[in-house]
């Protein structure tokens, strides 16, 4: 392909690219449209509201001793932060300009599928804790030696694999990276059983698993709430208003991941199946790195939906993660000073109240002892760091068969 090539016998031509660094060959003038310029600003505007809604949360969950929902909330931070990025650095289809991507785009190969990864292994995590906590309360909370080995094993879950998949992208990926408008950097992997077994296979094992386990929660907490009903008065209404915001928060928990976590990951992988089916290429290093160091450019024209439109699962989990763990008393008084130093009081005088849904309710013992206590943390109150006042989803990379 030389320069002289039009962009019509470009267009038609099989490979899965549009153009390289060096050749630059793209569309014509214009190089956006009202459609790319809208996708654009709700990419940019959105995934910003997507890094800063979970900060909140994630402060909360750490102070309150939830490693795995606070690294939750972070994979889903750090996933809109890559696609506000790339968005704005390859906002058009003017391949002429663009930044080829060389350091950031390396770096983000061997990331990003492992940031994903993540988001599904401490989805795992957390209903496998909250399913071993609920109806199994403990008298005493943790010792700090248990606390660590707690810690380790929910590590171990989160991280292993992902780790795994970060040391083997070297020996799977068949080209250096490919650039995609809006989209950004993107790896393009050979479909071979390494591939599927430890980067294709693991999203939707922990996600039915976390499914499951979100079932179980669910169960046993109502076990739990009628024991309690049997034995405790009724005539509470403090105790009766917690136990109802709480039962609230516990079905979206489960009902967020059947609903809105486990489709998606579930179309993602058949979508990924069929494109690397029968998956019977052999490991052959010398043939999958036969181009190691191309580089490629891929405009609108030839990107698929899903490419396009992935970046708003996590926008949608940082959603989930607000409702899910960012409405207890403490998140929502650390959202009303962010905007009341935003200056947003002046039009809300009520942001300068405190926020406290049982204040119309007469003091009683219960409250004192508990109206800094998130949700969350009574139910995995067994190892907190001290007392506080706390989810695209997987959108696997596109195969690539060379």
């Amino acid at each position: 392909m030389n320069n002289t090539d039009s962009w019509a016998s470009v267009a038609n031509i099989t490979t899965p690219y549009t153009t390289t660094p060096e050749e630059r060959l793209g569309p014509p003038a214009p190089y956006t449209d009202i459609g790319l310029q809208v996708n654009l600003f709700f990419r940019v505007f959105l995934g910003i509201l997507g890094i800063l809604i979970p900060l909140v949360p994630a402060r909360l969950l750490w102070i309150n001793g939830e490693f795995s929902a606070t690294v939750h909330c972070m994979s889903t931070v750090t996933l809109n932060f890559f696609y506000v990025v790339n968005s704005l650095i390859w906002r058009d289809n003017n391949v002429k300009k663009w930044y080829a991507g060389y350091g950031w785009c390396d770096f983000h190969t061997y990331v990003f599928f492992a940031v994903e990864t993540v988001f599904h292994t401490t989805l795992f995590d957390i209903m496998l804790g909250l399913a071993n906590k609920i109806g199994n309360p403990r008298v005493t909370s943790l010792s700090p030696k248990e606390k660590k080995r707690k810690d380790r094993i929910s590590a171990l879950i989160i991280f292993g694999n992902p780790l795994l998949q970060v040391l083997l992208t070297y020996f799977i990926i068949t080209q250096r990276y490919d650039v995609f408008t809006l989209a950004g950097c993107n790896a393009v992997f050979d479909p071979n059983g390494v591939f599927f077994v430890f980067f294709i296979l693991p999203s939707p094992v922990f996600t039915v698993g976390a499914a499951g386990l979100a079932g179980v929660c669910f169960y046993k907490y109502r076990q739990l709430e009628k024991l309690t009903r049997e034995v405790l008065p009724s005539d509470d209404s403090i105790r009766t208003a917690r136990q109802k915001r709480l039962r609230r928060k516990l079905y979206f928990l489960t009902l967020s991941i059947l609903v809105l976590v486990v489709p998606i990951v579930c179309v993602f992988f058949v979508f990924n199946l069929i494109q690397g089916w029968p998956w019977t290429l052999p490991f052959d290093l010398h043939r999958i790195h036969a181009n190691i160091n191309f580089v490629s450019f891929t405009t609108t024209e030839r990107m698929q939906v899903s490419t396009v439109l992935t970046n708003y699962v996590p926008v949608v989990s940082s959603v989930a993660i607000c409702i899910t763990f960012g409405t207890t008393v403490e998140a929502y008084n650390q959202y009303r000073l962010v905007l009341v130093f935003l200056g947003l009081g002046k039009i809300w005088p009520k942001l300068y109240q405190e926020y406290d849904p049982d204040e119309s309710e007469p003091p009683s013992e219960l409250s004192t002892q508990t109206s800094s206590q998130s949700w969350w943390s009574s139910m995995t109150k067994n190892g907190k760091r001290g007392t506080v006042t706390r989810y695209e989803t997987h959108k696997p990379h596109n195969i690539t068969i060379t």
